[in-house]
Formats: structure tokens, C-alpha cells, sequence
């Protein structure tokens, strides 16, 4: 049997207590040490109640002003002049969509994008100014209702917006919305 000097079983006595005060350090002194610098500097950011209160009020009357703004943005119709606005025609998807319950994933030209003739035809028969027509893909995500109504509104809009393809797409998990792709000419 081998005897252990005595430096040896000091060693292999502080070893499990060295052990214990670095996981004690790491597991609960420096977690608490990062809360305490946190609501240290939240206490130090938050300042007197007046200067919160004006802050608050401040922005609540920013949001009063952009909701005001934004509501005359949507009440006056752009495009009025007899000049096809594209940029009025997407905002009017756009307001549908989000009317209806939508989440609008992407718009972009579709490359390629062939018309009938028929519209080939109507083209030159509206005699549009401005911006000639283009064919976009525009690709949602929600209800079946929230399509229909949204087509139904298409039909409405004062823009002339032709929808020309619609496809659905669901996924294995049938709990997620489905994907539609909607080809509009607008």
C-alpha cells in the first residue's frame, strides 16, 4: 500500500473544493453578476417620471399624427387623371390583402410573362398613358375565403386589375396557410 505524502493529500483535498468554487462561480455568482450590471443600467436609463411621461406622450402623439396621415394617404384615390398608375394598382392588392386577412409573400414581374391575345387586343383598345402593362406574380398566404374576397375586390378596384393565373400550394403540415401564387396584369 503507498502512503501519500502530506502535500499529495492536500491536493486531493482542495481539488474537489477548487471543484466546487468554480461551479459555484460559473453556475450561479456570474449569471447573477450580468442580472445585477442589467437592472443597473436599467435603473440609471430610466430616469425622473416626468421625463418618461413627456417621452411617452410625445410618442403617442407621433403615432396620432402618422395614423392621420396615413388615413388621408388612403381616403384620396391617386390616379384620377386617366394616367394607369402601377404603383396605385399594387397599393390597392396590397390594402386587399391586408383587408382580408393575407400575408403578401413577394411581388415581382413575371419574366416571361406571355398575355393572351385577347388582352393583347385590350391593350391597344384601352389606349393606356402611362406605364404599359405588365404581367406580376404576386404570392400569398392565407384562407381560400381570404382569396376569394380578395379577387372579389380585384374585380372592384378602381385600377383595372386582370387576374390571369391562380395556383395553391399546401404543405405536409395542414395547419400552416396555403401558399398561393396569384398572375395578375396590371
Amino acid at each position: 500500500m503507498s502512503t501519500l505524502a502530506t502535500r499529495d493529500r492536500w491536493l486531493a483535498a482542495a481539488l474537489p473544493a477548487l471543484v466546487t468554487l468554480l461551479g459555484g462561480w460559473l453556475f450561479f455568482l456570474r449569471p447573477a453578476a450580468r442580472e445585477v450590471a442589467t437592472l443597473r443600467q436599467r435603473v440609471e436609463n430610466q430616469g425622473p417620471p416626468a421625463a418618461r411621461q413627456a417621452l411617452a406622450a410625445r410618442a403617442q402623439a407621433e403615432r396620432a399624427d402618422l395614423e392621420k396621415a396615413l388615413a388621408e394617404k388612403r381616403a384620396t384615390p391617386a390616379g384620377e387623371d386617366g394616367v394607369f398608375d402601377r404603383n396605385w394598382a399594387m397599393q390597392q392588392v396590397s390594402l386587399l390583402c391586408s383587408a382580408h386577412g393575407l400575408s403578401l409573400d413577394s411581388t415581382a414581374p413575371e419574366p416571361g410573362g406571355k398575355l393572351p391575345p385577347a388582352l393583347h387586343e385590350a391593350t391597344a383598345a384601352l389606349g393606356r398613358k402611362g406605364t404599359p402593362p405588365q404581367v406580376w406574380r404576386i404570392e400569398l398566404s392565407g384562407s381560400f375565403p381570404g382569396v376569394v374576397k380578395l379577387l372579389d375586390g380585384l374585380q372592384k378596384a378602381k385600377p383595372l386589375i386582370v387576374p390571369l393565373n391562380l395556383s395553391m400550394e399546401t404543405g405536409r403540415n395542414e395547419r400552416r396557410p396555403a401558399k398561393w401564387v396569384l398572375t395578375l396584369w396590371l
